[in-house]
């Protein structure tokens, strides 16, 4: 969020300093955080911890698109499109209902071994998706979206002003359904 947050920044400033603090950063997180096959960790005291939360992948999936459309350097969309596929394997329902929250691991225990699907992420992410959509034309990202935007179809009502993002979400796909 923070790279999003400077980039946005540059946006609105014209200042190229906060655009290279951006992806300087992004530089960072791509060397040190990510991997293909794993995706996003956490970082502390100089070395990885854990990984496999939807939040983590999607917010940035999210800084991968803003530094693409602001540097329009082609290996942050190619980024973007890896990422996609890891959350779409690893946290998307395979009943094509929405992202589940976590990643599920093999010592998951009790309680833990159930995963959610929280309904602000999955907001957040349909709108990474269709913002991927919207930059490559792939219908895969707009169908993965739209599955995630249908699931809370009949429930958003009861988040209250938290549906804002839902219906941010479900602005930039007025068809859906169709």
């Amino acid at each position: 969020m923070m790279i999003s947050s400077y980039i946005l920044a540059y946006k609105a400033t014209g200042k190229k300093e906060l655009l290279d603090f951006a992806l300087k950063s992004i530089e960072f997180q791509i060397g040190n955080l990510y991997q293909k096959e794993r995706g996003m960790f956490h970082y502390f005291d100089g070395k990885l911890n854990e990984n496999g939360l939807l939040s983590d992948n999607i917010y940035f999936m999210n800084a991968l698109l803003d530094a693409f459309e602001a540097a329009q350097n082609e290996k942050y969309l190619r980024l973007a499109e890896e990422l996609s596929n890891f959350i779409t394997k690893n946290f998307h329902d395979s009943g094509n209902e929405g992202f589940f929250d976590r990643m599920p691991r093999a010592d998951d225990a009790g309680m833990l071994k159930i995963r959610i699907r929280n309904f602000l992420e999955n907001s957040f992410a349909a709108s990474v998706f269709l913002r991927l959509h919207g930059i490559t034309k792939k219908e895969e990202y707009r169908n993965v979206a739209e599955s995630a935007l249908l699931h809370f179809g009949n429930s958003f009502q009861k988040y209250g002003y938290f549906a804002a993002s839902y219906a941010s979400a479900l602005s930039l796909m007025p068809d859906i359904g169709k």
